[in-house]
Formats: C-alpha cells, structure tokens, sequence
C-alpha cells in the first residue's frame, strides 16, 4: 500500500463489489500500550498502538487491534549505534591505559 487513502479506496472498492453500503470510515481514538507482541516470530519491543503505516494481514483477526505504533530501527540505524559504542570503549580503554601507565 502506498498510503491510507489507497487503502480506504481499495476497501471501497471491495465493498461495492460486495453489495455493502459503506459511507463512513471509523478508527478508534483511543491508544493502548503493550509490553511485548510476536509477530512471526519476531519479538516486537514495548509500543504504544495506533506513526507510520505497515500492511499486515489479519492483524485484527490474529490480536484483536487494528493498527501498532512503535519504532522500527533499520540495520543502519543499530550500525551507527554499535559505531558509538564502540567509539565510548575506545576512549574508557585509553583513560583505563593512561591510569595504569601503558
């Protein structure tokens, strides 16, 4: 999907071609908070559930909500964080040289 008004065109769509009347869109107001979720396999860590749109299917059916906001970090993302971390050791390492005289 390309955005969410593809997908409430689509929807549309669908349900015209089922004989369904449809004329309004309804999405909860509220949020709610989980501490874990597996999706496939993965482990999915504390969100906050209602930014960016990911398709996937049967989410409700499977756990019962409709959307998930969380934070997706990308391989770049956890490389510059190793980055720096390592950058901090390396820099602890050569204070802990320097006390003992290396």
């Amino acid at each position: 999907m390309e955005d969410i008004m593809e997908h409430f065109y689509k929807a549309r769509r669908e349900a015209i071609k089922q004989y369904i009347k449809a004329n309004i869109i309804i999405i909860d107001e509220d949020l709610a908070r989980t501490e874990h979720l597996f999706i496939d396999n993965a482990i999915i860590p504390p969100m906050i559930m209602g930014l960016e749109v990911k398709y996937l299917k049967n989410l409700t059916q499977d756990y019962g909500f409709n959307f998930i906001m969380s934070y997706g970090a990308t391989h770049q993302d956890r490389i510059k964080e190793l980055e720096l971390e390592n950058e901090l050791l390396r820099a602890k390492l050569k204070n802990i040289e320097e006390v003992l005289g290396e």
